[in-house]
């Protein structure tokens, strides 16, 4: 039986799949179109937005850590 994603939680995954997607097509970030973000991997996508995010990657990293 699975649990039910509680509303913090999905809005993590939304915002770090939304981030991914917008970063994907810069050079140094290229992502498999076919990966999907998981909860387990949040901490990766947080590391990526601070390397190459800038300002923007700063922000939605912070966001993804509160």
């Amino acid at each position: 039986m699975t649990q039910p994603i509680s509303e913090q939680c999905q809005r993590r995954l939304e915002l770090a799949r939304q981030a991914v997607q917008e970063l994907s097509g810069q050079a140094n970030w290229y992502v498999s179109e076919h990966w999907a973000v998981t909860e387990d991997e949040i901490p990766a996508v947080i590391k990526k937005l601070r390397l190459y995010g800038g300002a923007w990657g700063y922000k939605v990293a912070a966001e993804l850590t509160s």
